[in-house]
C-alpha cells in the first residue's frame, strides 16, 4: 500500500530523469519566476524548464483517498500552488480571450515553434490510432478545446459532438466545421454536468478528464450517457506512477499552468486508478508510445466484463 518508502522512490526516479526535486513553497516561487522569465523569449524553453523540476510536498499515507480530510488537503495544496481560491477553475473558460481571426492564432501554432507543434501532432495522431471506432458510432468529446482531434475524426467520416466549457472554443470548432464543410457539431458544456439527449457509443477526453474536481461523479455520469457497451477514451491524461493515490499535480508544468490560468491539474496513480474504476464497474486497458515525448498514452474504459489488457 502507500507508505513513506514511495517518497524516496519518487525522489530517486526524479533524479534518474534529471528532474530537480524541491521541498518548499519558497523554492517553488523562485522556479515559477524563472519559468515566466523564460516564457517571455521562448515558450519552448519555458516549457522545457517547467518540466525539469518537481515539488514534493509532505505526504500523509494514513488518510482514505476518498475522505473529506483527503479532499481538503488537496484543496489547500491547490490554493498554495495556484495562488487562487479553490473553485477558481470552475470559472476559467477563457472567454476573455480575443476572438481568433485565423487558426494560426490557436495553441500550439501560435508559438511559432515547430518542435511544440510537431509533438502536439504526434500525440494527437497516436491517440487517434489507438481508438477502436466504428463509423456508425456516435462520439462525444469533452473538453475539446479548439477541436484538433474532433476535426481529424470528422474529416475521417466519424459522427462527433465536441464540447467545451469555453464558448470561445466551441465557436472556433463551429467555424472549422463550416470552413471545412464537416458535419462536426459543437456545444458549450461543463463535462460534469452535461445532460445528454441521446446515448453515445464513445466518450473521449484529451488532456481534459484531470480538470474535473469531482471525477467520481463524472465517471458515474458517463454511465448515464453511454450505451451499455459504450467506451471511454482518456487520452494523454496524467494516470501514471504517482507519489500518492490522486491529487493536485506538483510537477513544474502543472504548477505553472495552475498559477498562470487557474486550471485544476489533477493526477492519478495508475494502480489506484485501476482499482477505483474497477470498483465502479469499468474494465480498463492502457496503451503507451514511449517514442513520443509527452502525453502519448490512451486509457480505455469499458462497461463490460472483458479482461484487463494492461
Amino acid at each position: 500500500m502507500y507508505h513513506l518508502g514511495i517518497k524516496n522512490i519518487y525522489r530517486l526516479k526524479n533524479l534518474l530523469r534529471g528532474v530537480k526535486t524541491v521541498y518548499s513553497l519558497a523554492a517553488v516561487e523562485d522556479l515559477l519566476r524563472k519559468t515566466e522569465a523564460l516564457h517571455k523569449n521562448s515558450p519552448e524553453l519555458a516549457l522545457k524548464f517547467a518540466r525539469s523540476w518537481f515539488y514534493l510536498p509532505s505526504l500523509d499515507f494514513g488518510v482514505d483517498p476518498l475522505s473529506e480530510a483527503y479532499f481538503n488537503k488537496q484543496k489547500k495544496t491547490y490554493e498554495a500552488l495556484a495562488g487562487k481560491p479553490w473553485g477558481t477553475f470552475d470559472l476559467v473558460a477563457q472567454d476573455n480571450l480575443a476572438e481568433f481571426n485565423n487558426l494560426g492564432e490557436l495553441y500550439p501554432y501560435v508559438t511559432r515553434d515547430n518542435h511544440l507543434v510537431g509533438a502536439h501532432l504526434q500525440k494527437t495522431g497516436y491517440w487517434m490510432s489507438q481508438m477502436n471506432l466504428n463509423v456508425s458510432d456516435k462520439i462525444i468529446e469533452f473538453g475539446a478545446g479548439s477541436g484538433d482531434l474532433a476535426t481529424f475524426l470528422s474529416q475521417s467520416g466519424y459522427n462527433i459532438l465536441a464540447t467545451d466549457i469555453s464558448q470561445t472554443y466551441t465557436d472556433v470548432i463551429r467555424r472549422k466545421a463550416e470552413f471545412l464543410k464537416l458535419p462536426m457539431k459543437s456545444t458549450r458544456a461543463d463535462m460534469s454536468k452535461f445532460q445528454a439527449k441521446e446515448l453515445y457509443d464513445v466518450a473521449i477526453f484529451c488532456e481534459a478528464f484531470h480538470h474535473s474536481s469531482d471525477f467520481l461523479a463524472l465517471l458515474e455520469q458517463l454511465k448515464r450517457i453511454l450505451t451499455p457497451v459504450g467506451k471511454v477514451y482518456l487520452c494523454g491524461e496524467p494516470i501514471t506512477h504517482f507519489p500518492y493515490p490522486w491529487g493536485v499535480r506538483t510537477d513544474g508544468e502543472s504548477i505553472w499552468m495552475a498559477r498562470r490560468f487557474g486550471w485544476l491539474e489533477l493526477g492519478f496513480d495508475k494502480f489506484y486508478f485501476r482499482r477505483l474504476v474497477r470498483s465502479l464497474g469499468w474494465s480498463v486497458s492502457w496503451s503507451y508510445n514511449k517514442a513520443i515525448d509527452h502525453a502519448a498514452s490512451v486509457v480505455c474504459l469499458k462497461r463490460n466484463n472483458f479482461e484487463d489488457q494492461s
